[in-house]
């Protein structure tokens, strides 16, 4: 005898539904915008969790398809600002001088 899923349960079948259908879409914005396998990775994650956490309150007037685009375009863009400016500001950070040794 086949039990009633939950809503819980229903959530999470939608949402890999949803990952199925758009993750490949998702993960080639990151990867274009990115250009790091890595960092891309990390913002389809970021993608997916945002959506699961706001599943239940964003107006869905546009299609889900629309909203994960901007979202992954906009989170990579993000990525790859901040990743920019550590990297000016790892360049201008000097090393602290070491004791010397004969000391």
């Amino acid at each position: 005898m086949a039990t009633a899923l939950t809503a819980d349960e229903i959530v999470v079948l939608r949402i890999a539904e949803i990952v199925r259908r758009h993750g490949p879409m998702v993960l080639r914005v990151c990867q274009r915008v990115l250009r790091s396998n890595h960092d891309a990775e990390d913002i389809f994650q970021a993608v997916f969790l945002l959506l699961a956490t706001k599943a239940a309150t964003v107006g869905w007037h546009d299609s889900v398809a629309g909203w994960l685009y901007q979202t992954a375009y906009r989170l990579s863009q993000k990525a790859r600002v901040a990743a920019s400016r550590r990297a000016r500001h790892e360049t201008q950070v000097r090393p602290a001088e070491s004791p010397d040794a004969s000391a």
